[in-house]
């Protein structure tokens, strides 16, 4: 497994990790308190710092550990990993196209701005997903 490999899967772990504890903290409280109550603010920085936090940590937990990247011997990437990062940034990026156009389209409608920020939050961490998620497909060769 490549280290850019590497850093997909810690950057998807993170993600995944930060948007659960997130909507743990969240969910519950919609429909039990009205929108104005809900306290997702704090919960949504913390939520960016754990991610932060995850993903240095991952990254600097792999370098120390991969010999490749202390003998400073294969951690340049090649023109496949720069391929495969091109290829899931475009799609990501596709999605958080759909994500701003639909957060958008809410502020037209003059949806609470709960429903916007949600949008705009949880949707860009998935438009993360489906970017890693597209980069680690192709390194196994499934794109």
């Amino acid at each position: 497994m490549s280290f850019m490999e590497k850093i997909n899967l810690a950057a998807l772990a993170g993600g995944v990790l930060a948007l659960g504890w997130y909507l743990v903290r969240i969910v519950p409280q919609i429909g039990q308190v009205p929108l104005d109550d809900v306290a997702w603010k704090w919960p949504m920085a913390i939520a960016m710092g754990i991610f932060i936090v995850l993903l240095v940590i991952s990254a600097v937990r792999m370098a120390i550990s991969d010999p490749a990247v202390r003998k400073a011997d294969g951690i340049i990437d090649d023109e496949r990993d720069r391929d495969i990062e091109r290829r899931g940034d475009a799609w990501g990026g596709h999605a958080m196209h759909a994500v701003a156009f639909a957060a958008l389209v809410m502020l037209v409608l003059d949806v609470h701005s709960f429903w916007i920020a949600q949008t705009l939050f949880v949707g860009g961490m998935l438009a993360g997903v489906v970017s890693i998620g597209v980069k680690l497909f192709a390194y196994r060769g499934e794109v």
